[in-house]
């Protein structure tokens, strides 16, 4: 089983992908399952989460073949473009595999064999909601910061409203009780780091006003 994140991965993606792989593992002990992030660099601020150190780097057609993956999982994008640059080398390597999709994007593709999509705060949301709340999978040990790195930051820490929204701060209610705090993930997944700092710095001083925007440079 080989579960894949959309091109260009932000900390949603990567917690989608843990989430649903580790369930998987955690459930289905027997199944061989294959965490995969199309990315040149990862985001060493999410090494702190349960599995960040198994999951691949790698080109998805290379992986699917590399593995000989029987079943293919897409979380967090809505149609092929969002895993893939061509969509037709992708759709090759699919053929006569099974294929399914979680999501929380607007309605796309479907030209899945099982797909799932609701307007939900964050692609794990989806994932959490249905799997352990409907369909009572066991969650694994360390869930949590799983959970809420990609549930607080889709959201941008519940900036807006959304649908299933009670569920969702049901769910974030019992990672709570269990000690964990949203200011310590938040500042994990939100604080600048040293280098972005210096990078303002740099843009601060090269500032251009013209009459209907501001732009800087370095």
């Amino acid at each position: 089983i080989l579960v894949v994140g959309h091109l260009g991965p932000d900390p949603d993606a990567y917690s989608s992908v843990l989430l649903l792989g580790q369930l998987i593992t955690f459930n289905f002990p027997k199944k061989e399952v294959v965490m995969l992030l199309d990315t040149k660099e990862m985001l060493e601020k999410l090494s702190f989460l349960r599995g960040y150190d198994k999951l691949e780097q790698g080109d998805l057609v290379t992986i699917i073949n590399k593995y000989e993956s029987e079943l293919i999982i897409f979380v967090d994008g809505g149609n092929y473009e969002m895993f893939f640059r061509d969509v037709d080398v992708l759709k090759k390597s699919l053929f006569g595999r099974k294929t399914a999709l979680f999501d929380h994007h607007q309605e796309s593709e479907k030209s899945f064999d099982y797909y799932l999509r609701e307007e939900r705060f964050s692609c794990t949301d989806v994932i959490f909601e249905q799997l352990v709340k409907r369909e009572g999978w066991e969650a694994f040990p360390g869930y949590e910061e799983v959970y809420l790195v990609g549930t607080l930051s889709d959201s941008n820490r519940f900036y807006y409203k959304m649908e299933g929204y009670r569920d969702t701060f049901n769910n974030v209610a019992d990672v709570l009780d269990k000690g964990y705090s949203i200011r310590e993930i938040t500042d994990r997944i939100f604080t600048y780091s040293k280098e972005e700092i210096l990078v303002f710095n740099i843009m601060n001083r090269h500032i251009t006003y013209k009459d209907n925007y501001v732009y800087s440079y370095i």
